[in-house]
């Protein structure tokens, strides 16, 4: 189990949709942040985007999670509370112990790429999570079927909340800003939609990639063992 990152990002994104607090069509202005003691941080926190500075742009939740924008993941999570984030975390899948703290919103705590598949699964799936399977059916020498297993499901979100959080994601590998731009650069979203989050620790120790398409996620996690190693 490692930190996430900003692939943790979606699980705020929704429970702010799912809780009708935003919509597809919102915008949040990227600016400073400030956590005090009325939020559980007793020493104060403001958290910074990745280079460092604000914009004060007013962007789309779609331009937002495609840019990976800090501030806009933290103002979620200041209004929908970290608890919330944390139960449609565990719903989706995520099995680790999760932090319900504000910086739960850069994904502070650790997951394991099995779990991120399975809670990603759900959006592509209709909002049916689907736990992973290996083994589909074992046959004897002969090819007699001797036991077949099939995917347990459970509808953890509607569909078209499902399709929500894919549109938004799209925005990673389809806007001119996006994180995972390089898809489109070497021609891999052209006739596809490509649904995509990526996310980086602090001192570049996590390195992470969760990409969807219609039929087909897929998790990747590049890092060391000693998180020393970048």
């Amino acid at each position: 189990a490692r930190q996430p990152g900003s692939t943790f990002k979606p699980f705020v994104y929704l429970s702010a949709l799912d809780k009708g607090f935003l919509t597809p069509c919102s915008h949040v202005i990227d600016q400073p942040i400030h956590f005090g003691l009325s939020d559980g941080v007793p020493d104060g926190w403001s958290p910074k985007n990745a280079d460092g500075k604000y914009s004060y742009r007013s962007l789309s939740l779609r331009q937002a999670i495609g840019e990976s924008v800090n501030t806009v993941s933290a103002y979620i999570i200041k209004q929908v509370k970290a608890k919330t984030v944390v139960e449609y975390a565990q719903k989706l899948g995520i099995t680790t112990p999760l932090e319900a703290k504000p910086a739960l919103s850069l994904g502070i705590s650790d997951v394991t790429v099995y779990d991120m598949v399975r809670a990603y699964s759900a959006f592509a799936n209709g909002g049916h999570r689907i736990d992973p399977m290996s083994v589909l059916r074992i046959e004897d020498r002969y090819g007699n079927l001797l036991q077949e297993f099939f995917p347990k499901e459970n509808q953890e979100l509607s569909a078209n909340m499902a399709y929500n959080m894919l549109y938004l994601m799209r925005g990673a590998t389809e806007d001119p800003r996006g994180t995972a731009g390089r898809l489109r650069q070497w021609g891999v979203t052209e006739g596809n939609e490509i649904a995509a989050k990526t996310g980086t620790t602090s001192n570049h120790s996590d390195g992470w990639f969760m990409g969807l398409t219609s039929n087909l996620v897929t998790g990747i996690w590049v890092g060391g063992e000693d998180r020393s190693i970048h």
